[in-house]
């Protein structure tokens, strides 16, 4: 296995011999842009039993700057993330508490009802619409309509929301009770990261967290495909996972909730 991997991936002259490192990890030469779909397509394939071991486990790519189109993908430290609710008003704080535990997009987030959300025997919001300019408008593909679970902490403070209306209508609504627009939440979040003295954090950049730690938490690629709502795997691993920072851990949930 040492073999092929150093002789996939490290350039040498046709008459050299491939020499295997003691370390699997040393003898790897891995561009940063394929190295998370490599170590998705290894997780896969130890889930459907085609391998037993997982060789890139552990391998972390070093030095070199992100670019400014992976810098827009580049997952959000929970440091950052942190202080950027704390800076929030409450109802924006749990919209960005939504997105971060979810992964779900913004429309979709705006889009949710009160009957999306199920808060009982199990926790888990459903997306069934999403809110676009001003209108409500049918999800982007079939693979978009789904559930997805939710931690405890979140769940408590989504009941806490709830309890201070009829359990009815949008979850995220403006103070003239009308829903939230993207626009606005725009706004608001760009006050918010100039007050926690933070870089802007796009909406997308919380949805790539998500899919990060998704994949740090050993999902395979098609697990994590489908939280994110996307038509193809392939989409997954060209867009949201091809830096995967090693600053948000391993843990499942962030447990941001109060």
């Amino acid at each position: 296995m040492k073999v092929m991997i150093s002789a996939l991936f490290e350039p040498r002259p046709p008459s050299a011999p491939v020499r295997p490192s003691n370390s699997l990890y040393a003898a790897i030469r891995i561009p940063r842009k394929i190295l998370a779909p490599l170590k998705a397509l290894f997780a896969t394939a130890v889930d459907e039993l085609a391998v037993t071991f997982n060789p890139t486990l552990g391998v972390r790519v070093k030095g070199g700057g992100a670019s400014g189109a992976s810098q827009a993908h580049k997952a959000i430290p929970a440091s950052d993330l942190r202080a950027l609710l704390r800076a929030l008003p409450e109802r924006e704080q749990l919209l960005c508490m939504v997105l971060a535990e979810t992964g779900m997009r913004i429309s979709e987030a705006l889009g949710l009802d009160w009957t999306d959300v199920e808060l009982g025997r199990r926790d888990q919001i459903r997306i069934s619409q999403q809110y676009y300019r001003g209108e409500l408008r049918k999800l982007k593909t079939e693979k978009s309509l789904r559930c997805l679970p939710i931690s405890k902490s979140l769940a408590k403070r989504l009941r806490r929301a709830r309890a201070k209306t009829n359990g009815e209508g949008a979850v995220f609504v403006s103070r003239r009770g009308t829903r939230l627009s993207d626009r606005n939440v725009r706004r608001t979040f760009a006050k918010a990261c100039t007050r926690a003295q933070i870089a802007g954090v796009p909406f997308h950049r919380l949805r790539h967290s998500f899919a990060s730690r998704l994949y740090d938490d050993h999902k395979d690629i098609r697990k994590v495909s489908e939280w994110l709502g996307h038509a193809e795997p392939t989409f997954t691993l060209r867009t949201y996972i091809h830096e995967v920072e090693p600053v948000l851990g391993d843990a499942p949930s962030w447990n941001l909730a109060a």
